[in-house]
């Protein structure tokens, strides 16, 4: 992905929220190479990957909340907390 492409994503997401976005590049002298792209998003924090779609998918499972699941395997003495 593109640096415009998540510009433009992110501002999709924010829905007129403040946003940014940035790319660290590093190389060393060893040859070794890393990258860095955090989203950051008002009210949903930042978060980062070694790629965009990486720091994407951290992002929307923070916008979008953990599946719930609709019958947890618990048992109903468990549940009530006896």
């Amino acid at each position: 992905m593109k640096f415009s492409e998540a510009k433009d994503k992110l501002k999709e997401l924010a829905k007129g929220k403040y946003h940014s976005l940035t790319f660290d590049f590093s190389e060393y002298s060893s040859g070794k190479i890393e990258s860095q792209c955090r989203l950051y998003i008002s009210e949903h924090g930042s978060k980062e990957g070694s790629t965009w779609e990486e720091a994407f998918a951290a992002l929307e499972k923070e916008i979008n909340g953990a599946p719930v699941e609709e019958y947890p395997d618990i048992e109903p003495k468990q549940a009530v907390g006896r």
